[in-house]
């Protein structure tokens, strides 16, 4: 008598079965034949087998094939059977959501190289691994690790990273914000970038709190990214936006680097900031508005910025609104004045731009100095500006 191939005779079984639904005996039957198989294909046909019959109700079977594979990691470089008994068995687990075979699947993951089956792997948690942080922070340690790779030189598993970060976002695990805000800063790959911002998105937590701690605590690029995210966010309302910005501005004003490029990307920080905030006149700001004027008059004064930040530095004073941003322009508008008194040339568009802004504040601090340059070598234009903003000023 001829036999049966033993994935035949599973069939017939399954038949029988299928016909009384009987999941629980189909489970059992599947299961029971996957251990006593001793050759891989006859597994991987028990495998195939139990997807024709629908693979609902045998997420212990997918588990058991799971286990099997980490158990025998060895031949998953070399056996393709054994790689595509993970994937199917990979597959099946997401079809079903099949939750309790998460800690397996991580375990897989850090077995195998393939990198298809480690994206698969990967989708697949982003299925069942809902509520979990134990897999939610492994994943978040793995993108760490890669991001650091590619930072030292190295070649990070470029195919899987998107996955990893759908898979976090999936999660909404909010810890995972700060390490996909820097993913998608440092990757070029648009694939990675664009998975990246929509997994930011996707998110638990405040989306602007998230922001302004990677303002307050990512690297330097990393703040200033997320600085102009949080700025051209069209969904943040314009409380939020001047919230960031001025994160953003203290951040500027009081990180000190020797790094040239840095002290440029600082100095742009701090510019981007103060102009969110001149455009917000958020007054709550004027302390570091001060301190970022005084800064920008001394960068400009050695040339190290253009006219341009100063006048920006000047304008933020003045949407400031408030008695301190009057009293530092007046100072400045004072400064100005004993230059020019003593024969030193002005530069007439700054002081314009003191002069107007000084009008907008209307604080009678400014009088005196206001008032002493009708006395002086300036040009009839700086004088009628002046007197234009002694009478708005607020008696």
């Amino acid at each position: 008598m001829r036999k049966l191939f033993p994935g035949v005779m599973i069939f017939l079984v399954l038949s029988i079965y299928s016909g009384a639904q009987d999941s629980q005996v189909l489970l059992n039957t599947f299961q029971r034949n996957f251990q006593r198989a001793e050759q891989i294909e006859i597994k991987l046909k028990i495998l195939e087998d139990s997807v024709k019959a629908g693979p609902e109700g045998l997420g212990p079977l997918y588990l058991n094939a799971v286990d099997y594979v980490i158990d025998h990691s060895s031949l998953l470089a070399t056996d393709a059977l054994v790689i595509k008994l993970a994937h199917i068995s990979v597959e099946q687990i997401r079809v079903i959501e099949y939750t309790q075979a998460a800690n397996s699947m991580w375990r897989l993951f850090k077995e195998t190289e393939d990198t298809v089956l480690r994206a698969g792997i990967l989708k697949t948690l982003g299925v069942i691994a809902g509520g979990n942080d134990t897999i939610a922070r492994r994943i978040i340690e793995w993108l760490d690790s890669q991001n650091s790779l590619l930072k030292a030189g190295g070649k990070p598993d470029l195919p899987v990273i998107p996955e990893a970060v759908a898979a976090l976002g999936i999660l909404k695990n909010n810890t995972a914000f700060s390490v996909i805000f820097t993913t998608m800063e440092i990757y070029s790959q648009e694939s990675i970038r664009n998975a990246a911002r929509k997994a930011l998105l996707s998110l638990e937590g405040d989306y602007k709190e998230n922001l302004m701690k990677v303002v307050r605590e990512g690297t330097l690029v990393e703040r200033f990214a997320a600085l102009k995210m949080g700025l051209n966010d069209g969904k943040l309302s314009d409380l939020d936006k001047a919230e960031i910005a001025e994160a953003g501005l203290e951040v500027g004003v009081y990180t000190t680097t020797g790094n040239k490029q840095d002290q440029a990307t600082n100095r742009e920080m701090r510019m981007v900031a103060v102009q969110a905030l001149s455009k917000s006149n958020w007054s709550r700001a004027t302390p570091l508005v001060i301190e970022h004027f005084g800064m920008a008059l001394l960068e400009y004064e050695r040339s190290v910025v253009s006219k341009g930040f100063l006048l920006d530095a000047i304008n933020g004073l003045g949407n400031m609104q408030t008695h301190e941003a009057a009293e530092r322009l007046a100072l400045y508008l004072e400064l100005i004045n004993s230059y020019t008194e003593h024969g030193r040339a002005y530069d007439e568009q700054i002081v314009l731009a003191v002069l107007a802004n000084l009008k907008i504040l209307g604080d009678k601090v400014a009088f005196a100095n206001l008032s002493y340059t009708q006395y002086l070598n300036y040009s009839d234009t700086v004088k009628a500006v002046a007197q234009d903003a002694i009478d708005h000023l607020k008696w």
